[in-house]
């Protein structure tokens, strides 16, 4: 089992992965043929935090706590999610959390020309941690329509063809996910999040499993 720690410096550390108060320094575990994210342990440190303007809070669990924010650099409008990383499970939990979302990753830097590999997965815009609080900041894309739940509880009844358009984005982003020999394992409204155009996409990699080669992902 991977080995995860936080150190005294906020340096959030893994075999294959490390992310400070920079953001991503080394992510040995990259998808092949991906971005590499640049090697600044040798470089000054900015802390991250202070691009982000938090607006208000979103919504909270055992999970974290996400909040609706601007990047200040860019203006662009995301959602961070803010986790506590004491506990061994919780660090590997995020550990493996952002492995999962590092293979569609999009720097907010460059989100005004790129597109994310997979369009029917949350983007992934970075993280960073807080030495003084001892927590992760995850920075994802902004979805303004909420959770598909949301549409469950209203008991809104939705057209066939509305059906099958949320269907097949669901269905294209774990065939992303499974053409990289992972598996959710938490598939469900409160887990897909809707934009008002329209735009539906997979979100929460927490619990996300890697398979061995052994297993065959249908």
């Amino acid at each position: 089992e991977t080995a995860v720690r936080f150190s005294d410096t906020g340096t959030f550390e893994a075999s294959s992965l490390a992310i400070n108060e920079a953001g991503i320094i080394s992510n040995r575990g990259h998808t092949p043929g991906g971005p590499r994210p640049p090697d600044t342990s040798t470089a000054p440190r900015k802390r991250q935090v202070s691009d982000f303007i938090l607006l208000n809070e979103l919504g909270r669990g055992a999970g974290g706590t996400v909040y609706m924010a601007v990047h200040a650099p860019t203006l662009r409008v995301v959602a961070i999610k803010k986790v506590k990383v004491v506990k061994d499970e919780k660090k590997r939990q995020i550990y493996r959390e952002v492995q999962a979302l590092y293979s569609n990753l999009v720097p907010l830097e460059k989100a005004h020309m790129m597109q994310a590999p997979c369009p029917y997965l949350l983007t992934f815009h970075g993280a960073f941690t807080h030495a003084e609080s001892t927590s992760i900041s995850i920075v994802l894309e902004y979805m303004d329509g909420g959770e598909l739940q949301s549409i469950v509880n209203r008991n809104e009844r939705c057209s066939e063809p509305l059906l099958a358009q949320i269907s097949f984005r669901i269905l294209s982003g774990l065939k992303f996910l499974h053409n990289r020999r992972q598996i959710h394992r938490d598939v469900k409204p409160h887990n897909v999040l809707m934009k008002k155009d329209g735009e539906i996409k997979v979100s929460d990699l927490g619990i996300l499993k890697e398979l061995d080669k052994k297993f065959v992902v249908c």
